[in-house]
Order: C-alpha cells, then structure tokens, then sequence
C-alpha cells in the first residue's frame, strides 16, 4: 500500500513538473519579440539593373514613398515619387557628393544636392528646374564635407563646412543669402530646424588652441536663430555650467538636439545627460539625468509628454522620461548596440530603435531595428536591418543589397 501511495505521489510530482514547465516555455514563447519580417506584407519589389544606383529612398512627409537612382553610364538621375517619375542631371560640372546628407528631401518635389566641387544645387523636380547653384567654398581641388539642412516647408537652407566656424542662412529658391549665423572661433555642429520651420538650432563647440594648434571641445553653447530673418532668438544656457567666464548649455559636445512637435521646446543630448529648454527664453526646465553612456538619439511622443533618449558606449538602452516633471518613466533591456534613432508611432502606444554595433576588426556592421510597447518597455518586434518606416507607420521600404532591390512593405503590427 505504501509503495503504491509512494509511486502516486512520485507521479503527481512529476505531472506537476511537466505542467510548470510546459507553462514556462508558453510564457517564454508570449514574452518572447515577434521577427518584425512577419508583419510585413510585400507590396512591390523595385529591381534594379547593373547600371543603376540606389543614391537615397525614404518616405515625404505624406507618407509617398521616393527613391533616387544613378544611371553609371550617362550619370543621369531618375526621381520617383508616388507614380510620378522624371529624369534629371544635377551637378553637370562635377559629381554628387557620395554620403548620407548629401541629398536632403522635405517637401514633394524639392531637392536639396551637393556637388563635388563644392556647390550647391536646388531643383524643382516637378518642373525638371534649377532654382538656385552657389559655391560654399572656392577650393575645388578638395571635397569637403558640408553640412546642410533643408527646411521642413522647403524654403531655407542651412549649411557650413565641417571644421569651419561660418553658418550660412539662405532663402532655397533664389540661393541667396539671408543671414551669416556664427558666433567667432567657435566650431559649428550640424544645424537642425523646428516642426514649424521658423527656427533653426545650431550647437557650437567652444574650444581653446593648445601648443600643436589642436582644438579640443571643452563645452557647447546652443543658439537658437529665426529662420525667416536669421536674428538671434535665444541661447541654451546652464546657470550651473561655465566654460572660463562664461555660462554654456553643456560641460561636453553637444551630440543630438530636437524641437518638440509643437516647436516650443528643445532637447539637447550630450555625455549622460539630455536637457530641455524653452525655445523662446532659452531657460532650462529640466536636466534627465541618469544615463551611463553618450545621448546620441532623442525622440518626443505625438502628443509631447514623453522623451526618448538613446544612448551608446555600453549603456545602449532606451529610456523613456516624463517631460513635464523630469521622471524616468522606464529603461529598456541592454540590446547589446549603440542606439542612433528613436521613434514614436502616430498614436504613441509604441516606438522603435535603430541600433548599430561594429566588429573593428572584421570591420563588419550589425544593424537592428527594435519595436517596444512604451508603457511597458516590452520588446514587441525585431529585425536584423534598418527600416524606413513611413510617418504614418504603415509602410517600410528595405534596400536589399545582395539583390540591389528596393522592397516596399506594408506594416501590419499596429492592427
């Protein structure tokens, strides 16, 4: 009777065993993120030849897909955009500068090129028409590296030399100059314009010369200028902060900056620290502190409660701050990446993180593209690429390189 009770007991024990575990494994399998390929429904696959580029894709800012192609043979652009297509030569002289923000697109139909000899080329590519070429520098024998930002409503431009002090304002369709933005020896940072496009944020590095005639930053001040005048708003001072005898917005570099979606407040990021500011006054608000790497991508809900910092150097999360107060809302797991992007979905419930981590010695990239639930921080989906997702969240264009496609996606993770 004993070894009979014993042998039940033993099996219930073990049933039970079962149980939890195969409970487990359903819990882990729930928990576990979605492959983000799985909801994406392929809508076209654009193809390329041998003698086509892929210069640069993404989405407008009315969700219409575009993309620029060079033809290697006769160096001639082809520019679609929705089902309109036409054909251009920008750059006749020389060449398109060959990097990221060498070809800026804000509005449908209006481009923004760099030329390798040091110019700068507007076109109205509905009507196939230059608006405006101008020099950014008369040493034709280098291709420097400029940075330009184009407007949100396509009528200003910004840019200046990397490694030069000069900032120059300028009206898109005429190239003419409105306003020269520097404050002396101080080294410029990239420019960023507001949602409205009235204002434009420039973070400037200030240094002191040593012995070899090196500069090293030291602190930055971020300046904050009209962008239909060019007239000084504000700067981003910390009453905490001095560089000698003068009060600046950050000890360190200066390393992402965003307005708010209605353009009343700014965020800077920099070595473990994000601050917000009012744009008009220029008055800090709040200091998020607490991060354990560089702030190298900040993004703001839709409705302009929620912050998002990204960092990198090891730290590589996500963390979510409430703007009003200055509260940490959440952090996310460590994903192993430096983290570039963030971005909020129309309807906040969710955001994604574009990561990048390098093998030097491979010299091989790992990129990632993570989807969170912004209440929970919970990894919702994942994809060992970067996407371009469209503003409304519901397509994603993909370039696979391998087989020189463009894919055109439909996203279907928010029904």
């Amino acid at each position: 009777m004993k070894n009979i009770s014993s042998l039940t007991l033993r099996g219930v024990v073990l049933l039970a065993l079962f149980v939890i575990g195969l409970f487990g494994q359903v819990l882990a399998q729930k928990s576990r993120p979605v492959d983000l390929l799985s909801r994406l429904k392929l809508i076209e696959a654009i193809e390329l030849s041998d003698l086509e580029k892929l210069w640069k894709y993404g989405f407008s800012k009315d969700n219409e897909a575009w993309m620029l192609i060079k033809n290697k043979n006769s160096g001639e652009f082809e520019y679609s955009i929705g089902n309109y297509t036409t054909f251009f030569s920008p750059c006749k002289e020389s060449d398109v500068g060959d990097w990221k923000d060498s070809i800026l697109v804000t509005i449908r139909t209006r481009l923004v090129i760099f030329c390798s000899d040091n110019s700068i080329e507007v076109w109205e590519i509905e009507k196939t028409t230059l608006l405006a070429k101008f020099e950014v520098s008369k040493n034709e024998d280098t291709e420097l590296m400029v940075n330009m930002r184009l407007s949100p409503d396509g009528k200003r431009i910004v840019h200046h030399i990397s490694g030069n002090n000069a900032a120059f304002l300028r009206n898109a369709e005429t190239g003419q100059i409105i306003a020269e933005l520097f404050p002396s020896n101080r080294l410029l940072l990239i420019p960023v314009f507001s949602p409205d496009s009235k204002k434009v944020a420039i973070a400037h590095k200030l240094f002191v010369p040593d012995l070899l005639d090196w500069y090293t930053p030291n602190s930055t001040l971020v300046s904050i200028f009209n962008a239909e005048t060019g007239s000084l708003i504000s700067q981003l001072r910390d009453p905490k902060v001095r560089f000698k005898n003068e009060v600046v917005s950050h000890s360190k570099w200066v390393s992402a900056i965003l307005f708010s979606n209605d353009s009343k407040t700014i965020f800077t990021g920099s070595d473990r620290k994000t601050k917000s500011w009012d744009v008009a006054t220029g008055k800090l608000l709040h200091t998020f502190g607490k991060h354990k790497g560089s702030v190298e991508a900040l993004g703001v809900s839709p409705d302009n409660k929620i912050l998002a910092t990204g960092t990198i150097n090891k730290d590589n999360r996500v963390r979510l701050w409430n703007i009003k107060t200055g509260e940490l809302l959440l952090k996310t797991k460590k994903n192993g990446a430096d983290i570039w992007r963030v971005k909020f979905s129309p309807d906040g419930k969710k955001f994604l993180s574009m990561t990048e981590n390098r093998i030097f010695i491979l010299a091989i990239w790992n990129f990632q593209t993570l989807i969170w639930d912004t209440t929970s921080g919970k990894l919702l989906e994942k994809m060992k690429k970067f996407v371009d997702m469209s503003p409304n969240w519901k397509f994603v264009l993909i370039f696979n390189r391998k087989k020189n496609t463009l894919n055109l996606y439909e996203y279907q993770g928010n029904k």
